[in-house]
């Protein structure tokens, strides 16, 4: 029993020790994990705003064909209305395309916020199981000093 006595506090600290290691590395999984679904979400988000910008030139493009084939059909495909047409078609998808852009530069720095509440995550985690292993040998220091002093 007397040296059941004497190891518990030296087991004690090796479970607090273990504890610390454990719960260090499970923080940095949980971090590559979300550094990991961050950038897919990126990703997919690239990937939309490149499909709108495609959508939103081949509607123009729709746009400018029917504005062209119905002008030539009436007769007026020489006159200022129709060049006034077409560029206000191309203005319209400028706007579309810078939309998209400005969404886009949003996103991404939306997602470089969360990467960086992540890593911040992390070292908190970190940071409180270090302190809990330090709570620990101040709670038991005169145990600790007789077992290793």
């Amino acid at each position: 029993m007397a040296v059941f006595s004497a190891l518990a506090p030296v087991l004690s600290a090796v479970g607090g020790l273990v504890g610390t290691a454990v719960s260090f590395m499970g923080a940095q999984k949980q971090a590559e994990g979300a550094e990991r679904a961050e950038a897919i979400r990126k990703r997919q988000m690239d990937l939309q705003a490149q499909r709108d910008r495609r959508a939103s030139l081949r509607q123009s493009i729709i746009a400018r064909a029917q504005a062209s084939s119905n002008a030539t059909a009436q007769g007026a495909d020489q006159g200022s209305g129709l060049a006034g047409g077409l560029g206000a078609i191309s203005s319209q998808n400028a706007q579309n395309t810078q939309g998209i852009n400005q969404g886009q530069q949003l996103g991404s720095q939306m997602f470089q916020a969360q990467k960086t509440i992540s890593k911040g995550q992390t070292m908190q985690s970190i940071g409180g199981a270090i302190q809990g292993f330090g709570d620990f040998f101040s709670s038991n220091f005169s145990q600790n000093q007789r077992v290793l002093g």
